[in-house]
């Protein structure tokens, strides 16, 4: 999985190559170069004048990170949200909700405007298509009057270390991302809506430590422990899948 930050590599490795040629290619200017009407240009000037230029063809060259639906489009940045619990966990769980969800799944979204409850925003959450969702999961609302949203995360699978894989809009504008979406019902291929025998085979390899962390780390803090089976037990003993 490719992140944003290969992204971002790939545009300073080749704005510092352009700055490398263009540096290289100044060696073999002499003292002062000649132009047309016998002007002496100091090669100081050349100097700084090919290295803006050579900066300005790295910026203007190099894809830029396309983020989705314009990722920060209100540019007003009159928006503040918060999400509980996936900020604290840095990521989103899913988890299949019958015959009862777990906590973790339910998120709740406040809405600021310029610091104040916003009323009636359009909330929507959009998810990498690795997360298999149930057909009765909530990933849009509107805001009630106290500005908060609440939204029910059904689904299972596992998308993690890449940017955007869960992203919240309000009102149009993208508000929030999270770069790790986990589920209890992660058999070590994908999910299949149900929690079962395999997703715990995979679940104990991570807490026992054959295997390292990763999909069952659910709180993202790099180990699988009781933090996690805290998430994954009422998943697992409650026989969870979506109806």
């Amino acid at each position: 999985m490719r992140s944003r930050a290969s992204s971002f590599a790939s545009a300073s490795a080749f704005a510092s190559a352009s700055r490398s040629t263009s540096r290289s290619a100044l060696l073999s200017v002499p003292a002062s170069v000649s132009v047309p009407n016998s002007v002496s240009v100091p090669a100081s000037v050349v100097d700084l004048v090919l290295l803006a230029l050579a900066t300005l063809l790295a910026v203007v060259l190099v894809p830029q990170a396309v983020f989705a639906d314009d990722i920060g489009s209100d540019t007003g940045n009159h928006y503040s949200i918060t999400v509980t619990p996936c900020d604290a966990l840095q990521g989103v769980v899913f988890a299949p909700n019958q015959p009862n969800p777990i906590p973790a799944t339910q998120m709740e979204i406040l809405v600021l405007y310029d610091g104040v409850p916003r009323p009636n925003a359009i909330v929507e959450v959009l998810v990498h298509p690795d997360i298999a969702i149930c057909p009765d999961a909530i990933l849009n609302h509107r805001t009630d009057e106290n500005g908060i949203a609440r939204m029910s995360m059904y689904g299972g699978g596992c998308h993690f270390d890449e940017f955007l894989t869960v992203y919240i809009k309000v009102d149009g504008a993208s508000q929030r991302y999270y770069d790790h979406a986990k589920s209890p019902d992660f058999d070590g291929v994908g999910g299949d809506l149900q929690v079962n025998l395999a997703d715990l085979l995979t679940f104990s390899g991570e807490f026992l430590g054959a295997d390292p962390p990763a999909c069952h780390d659910y709180d993202n803090n790099g180990a699988t422990n009781l933090g996690d089976l805290v998430i994954f037990s009422p998943a697992f003993t409650g026989g969870l899948q979506c109806p």
